[in-house]
């Protein structure tokens, strides 16, 4: 079933610049899921649920872990209780690591088709 995720994103450096920036992005299925990764865990792989390409990606933890993105040997840290936001990419698969000495809580909301 076509669906659309609205993002609407406001970024201002205090006295200083500021972005702003909206649209919407099509997709056909969504879902958001927490998996508790324990600690030691290496390269968890991330069930996408049906959707073969993800278009929205958004993930935060409340422990620092680390993620890749289309089986990327490069690691992108997430320090915890932080969270990256990605709309308009094409992601196909998604692993998980956690180092943090305690098993992080990680939240993520995909989209796409």
């Amino acid at each position: 079933m076509a669906q659309a995720v609205w993002n609407e994103m406001f970024l201002e450096i205090l006295g200083g610049s500021r972005m702003t920036f909206s649209g919407a992005v099509s997709t056909d299925e969504s879902n958001m899921r927490t998996y508790e990764v324990a600690d030691e865990t290496t390269d968890e792989s991330v069930d996408l649920g049906g959707i073969t390409t993800v278009d929205v990606f958004a993930i935060t933890s409340d422990y620092q872990i680390t993620y890749k993105l289309n089986g990327s040997a490069t690691a992108i840290t997430l320090d915890a209780k932080k969270s990256h936001v990605l709309f308009g990419t094409s992601i196909t698969a998604i692993t998980i690591s956690n180092a943090s000495g305690s098993t992080a809580s990680v939240q993520i909301l995909i989209a796409g088709t």
